[in-house]
C-alpha cells in the first residue's frame, strides 16, 4: 500500500503556477465559495512565508503534508477496524511544468521507503 502526495509547480510563459499556495500570500477573497472554503482549511494547516520563493513554500507544504501522513497512518492502523496493517510506503513530491507547459517532471522529495 502506498500514500502519495505531490504538489504542483511551474514557471510557464513567465508566470508561476500554483494558485492555491500563492493565494495564501496574495489573498483569495475573489475565489468562489467552495474554493475559498478549501483555501481557508489549507491556511489553517500551512502558513505562507513571503521571504521564501513560491516553489520553496510549495516544498514546505509538501513536507508538511508528508509528515502529517507519517503520523496519521500508524494512528489509523491502530484505531480503524480492518485497516491495512502492512507497512504503508509514503511519498511526497513535486510535479513541475515545463516553461512551455508541454511537459512535466515529477520528483520524489520525501519517502519512508528504506
Amino acid at each position: 500500500m502506498h500514500g502519495v502526495f505531490f504538489g504542483h509547480y511551474g514557471n510557464v510563459h513567465g508566470h508561476e503556477v500554483c494558485a492555491a499556495i500563492a493565494s495564501l500570500n496574495n489573498g483569495y477573497a475573489e475565489f468562489g465559495p467552495r474554493l475559498k472554503s478549501d483555501l481557508d482549511s489549507l491556511s489553517q494547516q500551512f502558513t505562507y512565508q513571503p521571504v521564501k520563493s513560491l516553489k520553496d513554500n510549495i516544498i514546505d507544504w509538501i513536507k508538511n503534508q508528508y509528515e502529517l501522513l507519517l503520523k496519521l497512518i500508524p494512528e489509523k492502523q491502530k484505531t480503524l477496524k480492518g485497516a491495512v496493517q502492512d507497512k504503508v510506503v509514503i511519498f511526497g513530491g513535486l510535479v513541475e511544468n515545463s516553461k512551455n507547459a508541454k511537459s512535466y517532471k515529477a520528483e520524489i522529495l520525501f519517502s519512508n521507503l528504506q
